[in-house]
C-alpha cells in the first residue's frame, strides 16, 4: 500500500492516519494486430455469443407504433458482479432471455445467466444498469422492460441475484427506457430517475411521464417526482444523463426526448428539488434527441454535453430524408429554445448559458445516432467520441413517407415499411484534435471501427486491465460487437470506494492535472443510450509518466488530493470514515464578474430595440437568412455641446431611435424633447453618425435607413440628416442640403477625402428588398459647403457596385497620407479603393484581399501587432454553421429566373468533394420552382442530382453569382511598405457565431490592443437554425497580432442572444474604455471597465480648429512609449458594425511602460507633436492654430 499526502475537507492530514490509495499496476499492453487503434474480436474469440433477437410478431403488428416509435433499442451494462477484479457484461435482448457474461480470463467470457438468475422477463427488453442499490458493496442490476414490470436484481455478493423490484417499489410497468441512478440528494445512497418513452401510441402518442424515486435507505424507494419539481409532461425519452452542469458539485439532470417533446435540463437546487433551466441555459437543442453523454472536451475543468439526432453525413442521405419543413415554421417560432435536426454540443462557458458548437467541432451530423460516448480512447489526454448508428428501417425516407400517405390502412403501412431495407449505417469515431482547436477529426477507418449495421447501446470499459478502454455495442438481430483497444499511451484509472458516500462513489468528481491541462471526470452510471458504465475515472496522460495531482470530490463533501501519481496503474481510493465534511452551497445562477460590469440600469440606459414581426421569406422563400433584423446601430458624440459624450440608438421599423443625454456625472437620460426622428417611425434605422455637416461647430446626425420590410423605392428607405442647433435640438435638413435616394442602406463612413475642411460620406447599399442577393447602389456624397452631393460616378465609379455592403472604413493603409476606403460586403472580397488625387479606384495589384470572399459583417481598425501601421479586424459568418468554403470549393449563391416564370429565385450551392450540389432540398425548392418536382419525381432522384442536373447550365452561367471562400472572422494584417495584407483568423473560440459589433481598444491597460465582440444571429431559414453559439467575447491582445480568448468570468462580458452594434466610450469619465452594445428585441447593455489594478488608462481626445471637423476625424496618430516602441491609431468616424465610438484613443500603461509623446497627422495634412500627461485620466490634444489654413 502506497502512502501519499491527503487533503481532507480543505485541510492537510497525514495520509497514513486518514487514507491511502491501493495501487494496481496495469496488465501488459496488448500488441496491435494491425495498424489500427482497435482490433475486433469475434464472438468465438470472446465467448460473447448469442444474437439479439427481435422475434415478436407484434413488432410488425398491433405494437408497430410503439416498437418503432420508442422501444426499438437494447442496452448493455458493465461491472464486476462477483468481485474478482474482472469486468463482466450484461446484454439486454429485445426478445428472448437477456445475457450475463462473466469474464473468466482476459477478454474471455462465459454465459452465467441461468445460475445468476438474471435472464429477465418475456417482454421487450430496453435498458439495463449496474449499481449498488442497497449500498452493500456489490453491484445490483436494474432492467427496464416495455409494458411489463421493471426488474430489480439484488446481488448476494457472489454474482447470484434475487429479483426484488416489487418489494423496492420499482416494478413500474410503463414504456420504461433506462434507470439512471445517482445520489441526487447526497445522503449516501443511490436514487433513481426512470426515463420512459411511448407505451400506448393510440392513447398517448406523446409518450409517458418520467419518474424520480428517492432511496429511503431501507431497501425501498419513494416516488418524489412532483415534489422534486420534475416535469409532469409526457415525452419520448431516449437518455437521461446525470452530470454537473454548473460546476457546483450537485448532480444535475439532462433528459433527451425524441420528436416534438422538448429536452429538459434540470438544475439541482440542493434541497431535494430541481428547476428546469432549459430555456435559460441552452440556445437550442436537438429535435429528435436520442443518446447523450458528457465530458470536458477542451480540458478547461468544466463538463460539456452532447445530444445526438439523425442529421446525415452525406448530401444524398440528407436530401432523401429532408421532408417538407414548411409546416414546421410556427413550431420553431413558438419555442423559446428551438429544436433543430442535428446533434447539439453544449460547451460549458462557466456561466448559466452554454455555447452550442456542434458544427464547428465537426460533430453536428453523425447519421441516425443512438449511443454517444466521450472517452479518451487513444490515451492522449483529450476526450474522443464514438457513436453508434442505424435503424431497423429508414422511417425518415421521404419517398417512403409519401407512399405511406397514400395508403389506407395500418396493415398496408406496416407491410410497406417491413419490406423496405434495413437502414444499415457505419458507427463513427472522432479523435479530439486537442489544445484550442475545438475540433474533432473522423478516424473511424484509422481506428479500425468500420462496423456497418444497426447498433444501439454501447459501453466502454477496461476489460483487460491494461489501461485503455475497450468498446462493446449491441446490434439489431446480431451478436455483440467487441473491440479491443491497443493504445500505447500512458494512462491512469481511478476507482473509488465510498464510506460515507455510496459504495462506488457515484456522483464524485475526480480531477487530474497533467501537461494536457485539467481533466475532470464525474462518476455516473447511465450514459449514452440504454446502457450503464464501469464506475471508474479513466485519464489518458499521453507521454506523461505521472499525473501532477489527483483530486477527489466525494458526494459526502469530503475532498482528497494526491500529488505526483504515477501513470500505468489503477488506483483505488478509499473515502475516509472520519473528518469534517461540508456540502457545497448551491447558487441560483452562476454569477458573471470580471473586468467589466454590466451597468445599463445604473447608468439610466434603458433603450430596448424592438423589431416588428415580418417574414421576408414569404416574398423570397429560398432566402438563406432573414434580412429584416440587421439594424441596431449606436453613435457616440456630444449632441448638446456640453463637452461630454451622448448616445444615439437606432430604432427598428415601428419605433423611433433614441437620444440619451449625459448629465456629466455618469448618468444618462432619454431626451424627452420633440425631435424630427420621431416622425420616422416607419423607417428601419441602421447606422447613425455624429458629424458636423454644415461647419457650424455642432455635431449633426446622419442616419441611414435599410431593411426589407417595404418595397424598393419606398420613402421609408430614405436616409435622414438632422441638423443640430448647438444645444441638441435638431431639425431635418431640406432637400437643398440633402436629397436622399430611397435605397436599403447599411453603413455610413465619414472622412475629409478631398481635404477641403468638411466631412464627406460613403453610404453603403445593403440589399434590394425582395431581390436578395441583388445590391442597391452605394454612394459617395461629397460635402460642398454643407450640401451633400452624390459624386460617385465622377469620382469613384466602381464604388457604386460594391455589393451588399455591410461595413466600410476611411483609412490610410498604404501610408500615402490620403484617405482611402476599405469596404466589406456580403459574399464579396474586401475592396480597397485607393485615393489618388481625390479620385478612387480599386487597387489593381494583388493586395492579399482579393481571394477573401466572405460573409462579412463588420470592420474595425487598430494596430494589433504594434508595428506602427493600421491592421483591420473583420467580423465574418464564423465556423459554427452548416456552410463550408475555401478557395478550391467556394460556397455559392445564384440568382436568376430558372424556370422562365418571370420571377428570379435564389439557388444555394455547395461542394461535396469536387461535386457542386444544391444546398436546399426538394420540397422547399419545388415550392418556389414547381418544375423541380416534375423533373425529379422522388427525393432519391433529387438527392442524386448535381447542381447542373437540377438547374440548366446556361441559366447558372447567366445568373448573378455571389460566393464565399473564407468564413472565419479574422485580421487583415498590414504588411506595411509592400502594400499587402495577410489574413489571420481569430482564435477558434471567436468563431462560434457570426461577429457583428467589434470594439478594438486596450481594455485591460497592458499596452496592447484587445477586442470585444458582439455575436449571434437568429435570422437563418428554419432548416439551418440560429447562429447562436456565442455569448459575447473579449480577446486579450499579446501585442504581436495574437489574441487570447477570455471566459465570461474573466472579462465580465456576457451577451445572451443576438447582438449588433458595439461602441467604445468612457461612460463614467474615469479614463478607461467602456462598452455599449445593442441587441435586437432586447435591452441595450453597458459595460463599465474597472481596469486591471496594476495598470492605468488615459483617454486622449483631439480637437481640430478646422471648421467642419472639430473631432479631427481622420487624424493619424503615433504614440511613443518609454521603451521607444510606437503604436499607430486612426480616428475613424465609424467602427465595427453600424457604430461610432467616442472620438478618443485609450492608452493603457503601467510603471514599466508609459506613453510619453504623441505625433498627430491632422486631417488637413498638417502635423504636430505633444507630450502626454499620464497623471491625468483625460487629456485633450489641440491642433495648433498656427497650422490651420482654414
Amino acid at each position: 500500500m502506497k502512502k501519499v499526502p491527503l487533503i481532507l475537507a480543505g485541510l492537510w492530514f497525514p495520509a497514513s492516519i486518514y487514507a491511502t490509495y491501493q495501487s494496481l499496476p496495469f496488465a501488459p499492453s496488448s500488441v496491435p494486430a494491425a495498424d489500427t487503434l482497435f482490433t475486433q474480436l469475434t464472438p468465438s474469440d470472446t465467448g460473447l455469443q448469442g444474437k439479439n433477437a427481435y422475434a415478436d410478431p407484434e413488432m410488425w403488428g398491433e405494437k408497430y407504433s410503439e416498437f418503432q416509435g420508442g422501444a426499438v433499442g437494447t442496452g448493455l451494462a458493465v461491472g464486476d458482479v462477483d468481485g474478482d477484479g474482472q469486468v463482466d457484461l450484461y446484454a439486454v435482448h429485445k426478445t428472448g432471455p437477456n445475457k450475463l457474461y462473466r469474464q473468466v480470463a482476459p477478454l474471455k467470457f462465459e454465459d452465467i445467466t441461468d445460475q445468476a438468475g438474471v435472464a429477465g422477463g418475456t417482454s421487450w427488453g430496453t435498458g439495463s444498469t449496474f449499481a449498488d442499490i442497497d449500498n452493500d458493496g456489490d453491484l445490483d442490476l436494474y432492467v427496464c422492460q416495455f409494458d411489463a414490470p421493471n426488474l430489480l436484481f439484488i446481488n448476494d455478493g457472489r454474482g447470484r441475484f434475487t429479483e426484488a423490484a416489487a418489494a423496492a417499489g420499482l416494478d413500474l410497468q410503463s414504456g420504461s427506457v433506462i434507470g439512471a441512478f445517482e445520489d441526487y440528494d447526497r445522503d449516501g445512497d443511490l436514487d433513481l430517475f426512470l426515463l420512459t418513452n411511448v407505451l400506448d401510441a393510440t392513447e398517448h402518442p406523446e409518450g409517458e411521464p418520467d419518474y424520480l424515486f428517492q432511496n429511503q435507505g431501507d431497501g425501498t424507494f419513494k416516488d418524489v417526482t412532483h415534489s422534486a419539481g420534475i416535469a409532469n409532461d409526457r415525452g419520448k425519452g431516449h437518455s437521461a444523463t446525470w452530470w454537473d452542469a454548473d460546476g457546483d458539485l450537485w448532480p444535475d439532470l439532462y433528459v433527451s426526448n425524441d420528436f416534438e417533446g422538448p429536452d429538459h435540463l434540470y438544475k439541482n437546487n440542493g434541497d431535494g428539488t430541481f428547476t428546469d433551466i432549459t430555456d435559460l441555459a441552452l440556445p437550442h437543442t436537438a429535435w429528435y434527441s436520442m443518446g447523450s453523454d458528457f465530458g470536458d472536451i477542451n480540458n478547461d475543468g468544466r463538463l460539456d454535453l452532447l445530444t445526438s439526432d439523425m442529421a446525415n453525413t452525406t448530401h444524398f442521405k440528407s436530401k432523401v430524408t429532408m421532408g417538407d419543413m414548411g409546416g414546421w415554421v410556427d413550431f420553431f417560432d413558438a419555442q423559446v429554445t428551438p429544436q433543430y435536426m442535428k446533434n447539439a454540443l453544449f460547451l460549458n462557458s462557466g456561466t448559466h448559458r452554454f455555447m452550442e458548437v456542434a458544427k464547428m467541432t465537426g460533430l453536428s451530423s453523425t447519421d441516425w445516432t443512438w449511443s454517444t460516448r466521450f472517452e479518451d480512447f487513444d490515451n492522449d489526454g483529450w476526450l474522443d467520441l464514438h457513436v453508434t448508428n442505424g435503424m431497423v428501417r429508414s422511417f425518415t425516407d421521404s419517398d417512403m413517407v409519401n407512399k405511406i400517405k397514400a395508403l389506407q390502412s395500418k396493415r398496408q403501412i406496416i407491410a410497406l415499411v417491413k419490406n423496405s431495407p434495413v437502414l444499415r449505417e457505419k458507427n463513427l469515431a472522432f479523435r479530439n484534435d486537442g489544445a484550442d482547436t475545438l475540433h474533432f477529426s473522423k478516424v473511424t477507418s484509422e481506428w479500425g471501427l468500420e462496423h456497418e449495421g444497426v447498433s444501439f447501446g454501447s459501453v466502454a470499459a477496461d476489460f483487460d486491465n491494461d489501461g485503455d478502454l475497450d468498446l462493446v455495442y449491441s446490434n439489431y438481430e446480431d451478436e455483440l460487437s467487441f473491440y479491443r483497444n491497443d493504445s500505447q499511451g500512458n494512462s491512469l484509472i481511478v476507482e473509488l470506494a465510498g464510506s460515507r458516500s455510496n459504495s462506488q462513489g457515484i456522483g464524485a468528481q475526480v480531477i487530474v492535472e497533467s501537461s494536457q491541462g485539467t481533466q475532470i471526470r464525474k462518476l455516473t452510471v447511465a450514459r449514452g443510450v440504454l446502457s450503464s458504465s464501469q464506475a471508474i475515472a479513466h485519464f489518458g496522460l499521453g507521454s506523461d509518466t505521472a499525473a501532477k495531482s489527483v483530486t477527489v470530490h466525494w458526494p459526502s463533501g469530503t475532498v482528497q488530493s494526491f500529488s505526483a501519481v504515477p501513470a500505468k496503474q489503477k488506483i483505488r481510493i478509499q473515502e475516509p470514515t472520519t473528518g469534517a465534511t461540508a456540502l457545497p452551497a448551491k447558487r441560483a445562477v452562476n454569477p458573471v464578474s470580471g473586468l467589466f460590469t454590466e451597468s445599463a440600469k445604473e447608468l439610466g440606459l434603458d433603450f430596448t430595440h424592438k423589431e416588428e414581426t415580418f417574414n421576408d421569406m414569404v416574398r423570397q422563400p429560398l432566402l438563406p437568412h432573414r434580412m429584416n433584423t440587421l439594424g441596431g446601430g449606436i453613435a457616440i458624440g456630444d449632441a448638446d455641446g456640453d463637452g461630454d459624450s451622448d448616445i444615439y440608438f437606432s430604432g427598428a421599423a415601428g419605433q423611433t431611435g433614441a437620444l440619451y443625454l449625459n448629465d456629466g456625472n455618469g448618468h444618462y437620460t432619454a431626451d424627452a424633447r420633440e425631435q424630427p426622428w420621431s416622425r420616422k417611425v416607419q423607417s428601419e434605422e441602421m447606422a447613425p453618425l455624429w458629424i458636423d455637416i454644415n461647419r457650424d461647430g455642432a455635431l449633426d446626425l446622419y442616419v441611414s435607413s435599410g431593411s426589407v420590410e417595404t418595397e424598393a423605392g419606398d420613402p421609408s428607405l430614405n436616409d435622414s440628416l438632422y441638423l443640430n442647433d448647438g444645444h441638441g435640438k435638431f431639425s431635418e435638413a431640406d432637400s437643398s442640403i440633402f436629397s436622399p435616394v430611397a435605397t436599403s442602406n447599411s453603413v455610413v463612413a465619414a472622412a475629409d477625402y478631398d481635404r477641403d475642411g468638411d466631412l464627406d460620406l460613403f453610404v453603403g447599399g445593403r440589399v434590394v428588398p425582395g431581390e436578395y442577393p441583388r445590391a442597391p447602389r452605394s454612394a459617395l456624397l461629397r460635402n460642398d459647403e454643407g450640401t451633400l452631393v452624390d459624386v460617385t460616378d465622377s469620382v469613384a465609379p466602381g464604388l457604386a457596385d460594391s455589393g451588399m455592403v455591410t461595413a466600410a472604413l476611411w483609412t490610410n493603409a498604404n501610408g500615402d497620407a490620403s484617405r482611402d476606403l476599405l469596404v466589406l460586403a456580403e459574399l464579396e472580397a474586401p475592396k480597397y479603393y485607393q485615393n489618388v488625387g481625390g479620385k478612387f479606384a480599386e487597387t489593381p495589384y494583388d493586395n492579399g484581399l482579393k481571394h477573401l470572399k466572405g460573409w462579412w459583417n463588420s470592420l474595425a481598425a487598430a494596430d494589433v501587432d504594434n508595428d506602427g501601421d493600421i491592421d483591420y479586424i473583420a467580423g465574418n459568418l464564423g465556423l459554427n454553421t452548416k456552410y463550408k468554403a475555401n478557395s478550391d470549393h467556394p460556397f455559392r449563391i445564384y440568382f436568376n429566373d430558372f424556370e422562365g416564370s418571370g420571377k428570379c429565385n435564389i439557388v444555394e450551392a455547395k461542394y461535396e468533394g469536387d461535386n457542386l450540389l444544391p444546398v436546399r432540398g426538394r420540397s422547399c425548392s419545388s415550392r418556389a420552382m414547381p418544375y423541380i418536382a416534375e423533373k425529379f419525381p422522388t427525393f432519391h432522384d433529387f438527392g442524386a442530382a448535381s447542381l447542373e442536373s437540377v438547374y440548366a447550365p446556361e441559366k447558372l452561367q447567366e445568373s448573378l453569382v455571389k460566393e464565399a471562400t473564407e468564413l472565419g472572422s479574422g485580421i487583415f494584417i498590414n504588411n506595411g511598405k509592400n502594400k499587402k495584407f495577410t489574413f489571420k483568423r481569430l482564435p477558434r473560440i471567436a468563431q462560434t457565431a457570426p461577429i457583428y459589433g467589434i470594439a478594438a481598444a486596450d481594455f485591460n491597460g497592458d499596452g496592447n490592443i484587445d477586442l470585444a465582440l458582439a455575436q449571434n444571429f437568429n435570422g437563418p431559414q428554419v432548416e439551418t437554425g440560429r447562429y447562436d453559439g456565442g455569448i459575447g467575447l473579449l480577446l486579450l491582445g499579446e501585442g504581436n497580432g495574437e489574441f487570447r480568448g477570455t471566459e465570461a468570468n474573466e472579462s465580465g462580458i456576457f451577451i445572451e442572444d443576438e447582438a449588433r452594434g458595439m461602441a467604445v466610450v468612457d461612460l463614467n469619465a474615469d479614463g478607461w474604455p467602456d462598452l455599449l452594445t445593442s441587441r435586437p428585441n432586447n435591452q441595450a447593455q453597458a459595460y463599465l471597465n474597472a481596469g486591471e489594478q496594476q495598470n492605468q488608462s488615459l483617454a486622449l481626445s483631439f480637437h481640430s480648429h478646422i471648421r467642419g471637423n472639430p473631432q479631427a476625424l481622420g487624424a493619424e496618430i503615433l504614440v511613443t512609449y518609454s521603451d521607444k516602441t510606437k503604436r499607430a491609431f486612426e480616428l475613424t468616424a465609424n467602427s465595427g458594425y453600424l457604430s461610432q465610438n467616442e472620438a478618443s484613443i485609450f492608452l493603457g500603461f503601467n510603471s514599466q511602460r508609459t506613453p510619453e509623446s504623441v505625433q498627430v497627422a491632422w486631417p488637413d495634412g498638417t502635423r504636430s507633436q505633444a507630450l502626454i500627461d499620464t497623471q491625468q485620466r483625460k487629456q485633450l490634444i489641440e491642433q495648433p492654430t498656427s497650422l490651420v489654413a482654414r
